[in-house]
């Protein structure tokens, strides 16, 4: 089990170690903005965790750093922080009871290789969030 404190030093150590990295550009300047570890970025930003396990997006272009509020976002980045890292696998979201096995990957969380968008990887989608807006 993961205290505060273990999660704490955790982060930070990894966060450290993305930063003074050449691997990913977009994610070294999130860890060097925020001293928190990013987990995920697309064209709207980086969702990254602190070293108090919060979720937080990350602006590059204003360089603000806010706390990320949306369910949907909060579950992808604990995702994402549990699979790429195995010491945070305290962060891997629960399986309600409840929840069905996504449709779209049935089950597996891959889509072409890739984390399946609807259940962020998971294989399955939690009742209690809203469906994504459809384009």
């Amino acid at each position: 089990m993961t205290t505060d404190a273990d999660l704490r030093d955790i982060v930070v150590r990894l966060a450290a170690r993305v930063a003074a990295s050449d691997e990913n550009d977009a994610f070294r300047d999130a860890a060097r903005a925020t001293g928190s570890l990013p987990v995920y970025c697309d064209m709207g930003g980086c969702l990254v965790v602190s070293p108090d396990g919060d979720v937080l997006r990350f602006d590059p272009e204003s360089g603000s750093t806010e706390t990320e509020t949306d369910p949907r976002w909060r579950l992808l980045a604990r995702a994402k922080a549990s699979r790429r890292y195995p010491e945070l696998a305290s962060l891997e979201p629960l399986r309600p009871e409840d929840a069905p096995e996504c449709f779209e990957c049935e089950g597996t969380g891959l889509l072409l290789g890739l984390d399946c968008k609807r259940c962020s990887g998971l294989g399955w989608v939690d009742n209690a969030q809203p469906e994504p807006e459809r384009a």
